[in-house]
């Protein structure tokens, strides 16, 4: 969670021995995943001291990292629980448009890449003093009518480089408040 996007995964563990909750830095959450990128075998126990520290142990290495103090945002308020607008779209041609049009959006000041969503079709626009991209691309379903929304194209391009499944459904209300980006399931 930084202000502009947050990045939600759950996932299963095995033998917890009590309900922690601890805020642990970003930067030691990304060092810690460079770490275990070494395969699918790859491992870490954490062990929590108090309220204030924690020791990841991998297989050669122990990491001592002190926690952060204090109350987490409630960030499951920031989320809508409905939505107005629902479109899968296939992600790799996605990515495809967006790098294309991305190469006018990083030359402009905006950064800004625009969607537009109507009548089964995603189009990506971008404008720059060096010219604008155009990309069009057919959606696998739309459902709850039409919308023009802008992205920081570096905050869209971190989405889905996140994502590994072959669709992605994007969940709007306005062009103005959070779009949910997930996969299918």
């Amino acid at each position: 969670l930084d202000g502009f996007r947050m990045a939600y995964k759950r996932e299963k563990v095995s033998d917890v021995m009590d309900v922690i909750r601890a805020i642990i830095p970003g930067r030691v959450v990304g060092d810690l995943a460079k770490l275990l990128s070494g395969g699918e075998d790859a491992f870490a126990t954490l062990a929590f001291g108090g309220n204030d520290r924690m020791q990841v142990s991998m297989e050669k290495t122990d990491v001592y990292v002190t926690l952060i103090s204090g109350e987490y945002i409630n960030y499951r308020r920031l989320l809508p629980t409905s939505f107005k607008m629902r479109a899968v779209a296939a992600l790799e041609p996605l990515r495809q448009c967006i790098d294309r049009a991305a190469l006018m959006a990083r030359e402009s000041s905006s950064n800004l890449l625009r969607f537009r969503l109507h009548e089964g079709i995603l189009e990506i626009e971008s404008n720059s003093q060096l010219g604008d991209a155009h990309e069009e691309m057919p959606l696998e379903e739309l459902d709850g009518g039409e919308l023009t929304i802008a992205f920081n194209v570096r905050y869209i391009t971190d989405v889905l480089k996140a994502l590994a499944d072959d669709q992605i459904v994007m969940r709007f209300n306005s062009n103005v408040s959070p779009c949910v980006v997930c996969p299918v399931e």
